[in-house]
């Protein structure tokens, strides 16, 4: 399950790497591509959670090519690391796949200790086991 967002820096558009991106020698269709496969990676990252890790095979995913992957590399926004690439500073600016999944985690036992209140009474939950019922 993921989770239905994730981060972008309001100062995106006047950020110092994308304003470097966006005045590169590139041809501007690849720059502005570029800059969206960023954006789409930090969403496709967070939903696959992958913790900012693209492996070269999904760049499809995010409307890269390995031009602006290159692109990207050469900016610092990303880095290469085999099998792919990696967001700079991701886990600094998103959840990672674990605290994502102690969330969905924390929910789940919110969710069924309120049920089981609900239709079983106070003395029903049972704390570190659960519902008595179950």
């Amino acid at each position: 399950m993921s989770l239905p967002w994730f981060r972008v820096d309001t100062n995106l558009g006047s950020h110092d790497k994308v304003l470097a991106l966006l005045d590169d020698h590139a041809p501007p269709g690849v720059k502005y591509r570029a800059l969206f496969s960023y954006v789409c990676a930090i969403g496709w990252s967070v939903d696959a959670e992958t913790d900012g890790r693209i492996p070269r095979s999904a760049l499809i995913y995010m409307h890269g090519t390995p031009a602006t992957a290159r692109l990207l590399v050469k900016h610092d926004l990303w880095h290469e690391e085999p099998p792919g690439f990696r967001i700079h500073n991701f886990a600094d600016r998103q959840p990672t796949a674990s605290s994502a999944r102690a969330l969905r985690d924390i929910r789940k036992i919110a969710g069924a200790r309120s049920a089981c209140l609900r239709w079983h009474g106070p003395d029903c939950w049972l704390e570190g086991e659960g519902c008595s019922r179950a």
